[in-house]
């Protein structure tokens, strides 16, 4: 598959500079409830915990500025999709309703792109475990934070790319012999086939149940 350039020319590093920072943002952002709670004495509003998500976002989204921009992610706030909630004994309304950290796809060609182009540098440990993590992360929201049946622009802007990140994660999943990544190659291309066969929200519903 030949490779698009980026529409925009600007900051033309080598993917190289950014790959090792996807492993690092993803931890920061599956790791930020837990921290805001942790902060929590340190804010005097009436919600602290979204208090502290907040600066969370802000001091993430300006450490890991450069990367977002380059894969074209950005990171956002949201709390659980409704639908998607079930309950046990370890979670509580409290849980449901805080903020949680999101990383989303602002520009598609541009996440494209970079997944195109992820390995010519070559792949260690660092850049695998990154892209796990990213899928992983990608993965959740789909499940368990995007309105799927309604009109939500974050989950639209990867309807027209699970065919392309499925080739992608296959691709890079043969060229570093990494079999950790099959699982995204087939769950991407499941989402994009449910979506072209109108069954999205029943597929939806059993990868929700198999969790």
């Amino acid at each position: 598959m030949n490779k698009e350039p980026f529409e925009n020319q600007e900051a033309k590093e080598p993917n190289e500079i950014y790959e090792d920072q996807l492993g690092d943002l993803v931890d920061k952002v599956e790791g930020a409830y837990v921290d805001a709670n942790f902060r929590v004495s340190k804010s005097v509003g009436n919600d602290p915990h979204k208090e502290q998500m907040v600066l969370l976002l802000e001091d993430y989204s300006n450490k890991f500025g450069g990367f977002l921009k380059r894969a074209g992610l950005n990171l956002d706030l949201r709390e659980f999709n409704e639908d998607s909630w079930i309950k046990d004994g370890d979670e509580s309304e409290e849980m449901k309703h805080a903020k949680h950290m999101m990383i989303n796809i602002e520009d598609r060609n541009k996440f494209v792109d970079f997944l195109r182009e992820f390995g010519d540098y070559g792949l260690d440990n660092v850049k695998i475990i990154g892209l796990h993590k990213l899928a992983l992360q990608i993965s959740n929201q789909v499940k368990f934070f995007y309105n799927t049946d309604r009109a939500d622009d974050d989950f639209l802007s990867l309807v027209p790319i699970f065919g392309e990140m499925s080739e992608q994660y296959k691709r890079i999943g043969e060229l570093s012999g990494s079999g950790d990544l099959k699982q995204f190659e087939a769950e991407f291309k499941g989402y994009a086939d449910a979506i072209s066969g109108k069954y999205f929200k029943e597929h939806l519903k059993k990868k929700r149940e198999e969790f």
